[in-house]
């Protein structure tokens, strides 16, 4: 594709800016800007997908190459008839005769990845939380268990009071909210995730 305005005609032509382009091609911003610059070419699962996307045909990419190859491969099989029996086609050609019937499905985003790595984030705070706070429950039964019994003498190096077990309790259920909170928050995330 010797003509990198092919694309960007097409796009304008459509009114799609270059980042909705890309959104519903799958691929990056960038990569829509190296095409239109000329420092790059689509593949051809690219030029497949943008030919379901504008309803045009492979030849639109191709017009100023399949020409050109077109006589060129006239002039190889008129000086090579007896030995050559076979002439490879143009890109436009082999991309024309693949099936174009598959449905138009865009490579996942990077929005995906990252709300993947936020789930995983709230994961993982939610599952350290949840941890903190059965092993808060287990302190706060010990020390109400030391704060309120009666062994006469048998607790001295281990002495808890009430607001020992007050303490504890209090940071027992903050740590149960915020295991809640955590569980909400990666609940809400994997459905919008899901939409």
């Amino acid at each position: 594709m010797n003509d990198a305005n092919v694309i960007k005609n097409l796009r304008t032509k459509h009114g799609l800016s270059q980042e909705e382009f890309a959104i519903r091609l799958g691929v990056v911003r960038q990569t829509v800007s190296r095409w239109e610059r000329g420092t790059a070419e689509p593949g051809l699962g690219d030029i497949k997908n943008m030919c379901a996307l504008f309803g045009v045909t492979p030849d639109y990419f191709f017009s100023a190459n399949s020409q050109s190859g077109a006589e060129s491969r006239k002039s190889a099989s008129a000086s090579q008839q007896k030995s050559a029996s076979y002439v490879p086609p143009t890109v436009a050609e082999a991309v024309t005769s693949a099936t174009l019937t598959t449905p138009f499905v865009p490579a996942p985003c990077k929005t995906h990845s990252r709300s993947r790595v936020r789930i995983r984030a709230v994961t993982a705070v939610f599952c350290i939380t949840a941890i903190l706070f059965v092993v808060m429950i287990l302190c706060s039964i010990i020390v109400g268990l030391t704060a309120f019994s009666v062994n006469y003498g048998f607790d001295v190096i281990v002495d808890f009071t009430a607001i020992d077990f007050v303490i504890s309790v209090l940071v027992t259920v903050l740590l149960g909210a915020l295991s809640v909170l955590m569980f909400l928050y990666r609940r809400r995330l994997k459905l919008a995730e899901a939409d």
